[in-house]
């Protein structure tokens, strides 16, 4: 009888070790399988280069586009969408070469760890895109202006406040 539980005592125990010893194992293995995804830095959002859409803009400020004043809301928010493409079009290299630039370093943070140049990203980061970001700012100022002139103040107010969630301060 003695033999039998000390038996049945050995053999539960080394059920129990080699048990917890595969699932560590296990845990190391999906550990050093988990992949990491490839950074991806948008370039034009940081920018704010983006385009209105017109139905979800006239909703968000009650403008009904069957009227006039809906026709010269529609009308401006295209030729600002237009006007915005250019610029895109003509900065796409100073775009994607910055673009390129930062997800190189944020590759380079996964692989290393090591963040000495992010002061100096961040700086570059910025001197290229000052200069597309005050163009935007204008164009979007001037986008402003014109909707004061046939904008009720309720809709002005709604307009100032959508156009203010979507695009960035920089400076």
């Amino acid at each position: 009888m003695k033999k039998l539980v000390l038996f049945l005592y050995l053999f539960l125990i080394s059920f129990i070790i080699n048990a917890q010893s595969t699932s560590l194992s296990d845990s190391r293995s999906i550990f050093n399988q988990y992949n990491t995804e490839e950074p991806e830095f948008d370039i034009n959002k940081y920018v704010g280069i983006f385009n209105y859409d017109l139905k979800k803009s006239a909703k968000k400020t009650n403008v009904k586009l069957n009227t006039k004043e809906g026709e010269q809301f529609s009308k401006l928010l295209t030729n600002h969408n237009k006007k915005i493409k250019d610029i895109e079009r003509i900065n796409s290299f100073i775009l994607r070469s910055t673009k390129e630039m930062v997800e190189n370093f944020q590759k380079n943070v996964l692989k290393t760890g090591d963040i000495s140049n992010q002061q100096k990203v961040a700086k570059e980061l910025k001197e290229n895109t000052l200069p597309i970001y005050k163009l935007l700012k204008q164009e979007n100022d001037l986008l402003n202006s014109k909707m004061n002139e046939f904008l009720s103040e309720k809709q002005l107010k709604k307009w100032k406040k959508y156009n203010k969630n979507l695009f960035p301060i920089i400076e």
